[in-house]
């Protein structure tokens, strides 16, 4: 939880003072955001903006976007995330049990709103209930 809340600050600092408005990186010294002078140093920042503007990072960063816009296996629950959707099927079926196997909480994630399950989806299902089995 604490690592996604880190990642989540990061990115808003460098959606907020690193791009602009087209998500371009921009090319002047962004200024130390001392509303956040709490969080993050001076030294902190300069290492920071340093960090983002490396283009080793730009081009990993380029790289994970690419291959995060086209999932193979998408998920189709919308906002209601991974947490949300345990309680709603735990509550559904009136289980006693406090949580899902991953496996099948990763199926019922690529669930469609008509209810179909894709035959690639199925078959990953399966290969996992193979294999829990064991």
């Amino acid at each position: 939880m604490a690592g996604k809340r880190h990642r989540g600050w990061r990115t808003f600092l460098t959606n907020k003072y690193l791009k602009d408005k087209e998500n371009f990186f921009v090319e002047y010294d962004p200024e130390y955001p001392v509303k956040y002078a709490i969080f993050i140093t001076e030294e902190e920042w300069v290492a920071f903006v340093a960090q983002r503007r490396d283009e080793n990072f730009k081009k990993v960063s380029a790289t994970n976007r690419e291959r995060a816009s086209n999932p193979t296996y998408a998920y189709k629950k919308g906002r209601l995330g991974y947490a949300r959707l345990e309680e709603k099927i735990l509550d559904e079926t009136k289980s006693d049990a406090t949580s899902l196997p991953p496996h099948v909480l990763w199926k019922e994630a690529r669930v469609g709103k008509d209810g179909t399950v894709r035959d690639d989806v199925q078959h990953i299902y399966d290969e996992c209930e193979t294999l829990s089995q064991r």
